[in-house]
């Protein structure tokens, strides 16, 4: 639970006993002095803060024994509601629902972003990754708790809610979103979760997880794009460490690295001026100091690592590319 609605909670304690203690006077005055609603209440308001109006003095020995003990228990309410808002300040509560409005505020302003609905240890490493690389996301989980806990160690932005939920997925912006990645505790949440997502946002890229590879064809279908099996990946690493270790220590220096260089993609758009150039010419965006790698054809699944095939480049087609963010960033203003 948020500390907004810890802190709501709390403060309406005091707010819901001064309420009681309004209608309690209303009863009350209305049994020993006969006074209606309006009476009651005027006499509530005075009599709570020590104040008399000469036309709601109570006349009999049981109104005015009334009168006293409402002051009595006013006087504590107020004791009561001071000391929980001065609890609250203490404790940095008013703060933290500063935090979240202005986290929400922030989700609300994001397009073209990733939401990574579960926080476990796979996800763990795609919030690592994604922050290496700045690449905008927000975490969706449903305990507050662990969620706080890894914002102390990255800060990043974050929903507590159930992620199967529309009204969850909404929130998070889903209708604005890039990609959705399903990484949820097992095979029936997350297929529930696809087809949520798909339901919500028909373009979007959605990748999950699976646990047992039975579930993958069900994935595919409800929606999913990518299906990725932990350990299915672990095994394949292990194999490679023994066969290819170098290889593997290569690409691994990208990954763990403090440095944010990766091995990245850039979609050609229609008004790249690469478009009809062949691909050796590509190698003139290299000055950027992003190096083209390889090439993907719109249509086909084959890549082109011979960086100078006579291949022309068309609208659609994917450069694979070796650099960092910025590197990435001047490559796609300066050519695509």
């Amino acid at each position: 639970m948020r500390k907004e609605q810890h802190f709501w909670r709390k403060i309406s304690r005091p707010i819901y006993a001064f309420l009681a203690m309004l209608i309690l006077t209303i009863i009350g005055f209305y049994l020993t002095e006969g006074w209606g609603i309006l009476q009651g209440y005027y006499a509530f308001i005075r009599t709570a803060f020590g104040d008399w109006f000469d036309t709601v003095v109570p006349v009999s020995t049981s109104g005015k024994l009334f009168a006293t003990f409402v002051n009595i228990l006013s006087i504590v309410a107020a004791g009561y509601f001071f000391a929980t808002l001065s609890a609250l300040f203490v404790e940095g509560e008013l703060k933290d629902i500063l935090k979240f409005k202005k986290m929400d505020k922030e989700i609300s302003k994001l397009e073209g972003h990733f939401i990574i609905c579960g926080l476990d240890t796979v996800s763990k490493h795609i919030i690592d990754e994604f922050i290496k690389t700045q690449t905008p996301f927000v975490v969706v989980d449903q305990s507050f708790e662990k969620l706080e806990e890894l914002y102390g160690e990255k800060k990043f932005l974050y929903l507590d809610g159930d992620p199967t939920k529309d009204n969850t997925l909404e929130k998070a912006g889903i209708k604005r979103a890039k990609g959705l990645i399903a990484s949820l505790d097992n095979d029936h949440e997350n297929l529930f979760l696809v087809i949520s997502a798909r339901s919500l946002n028909t373009d979007i890229k959605i990748a999950t997880k699976v646990i047992n590879p039975n579930a993958k064809d069900k994935m595919i279908k409800a929606g999913a794009d990518e299906t990725i099996s932990p350990p299915h990946i672990g095994g394949l690493r292990i194999a490679s460490v023994m066969i290819r270790p170098h290889v593997v220590t290569f690409l691994d220096s990208f990954l763990r690295g403090q440095g944010s260089t990766r091995f990245e993609e850039v979609v050609l758009s229609e008004k790249s001026n690469l478009i009809g150039k062949n691909f050796d010419q590509a190698q003139e965006a290299e000055e950027t100091g992003l190096s083209v790698i390889a090439i993907k054809k719109k249509n086909d699944n084959e890549y082109i690592c011979n960086p100078r095939a006579k291949v022309k480049m068309e609208t659609g087609d994917v450069l694979v590319t070796l650099g960092d963010v910025k590197q990435k960033e001047e490559f796609v203003k300066k050519y695509n």
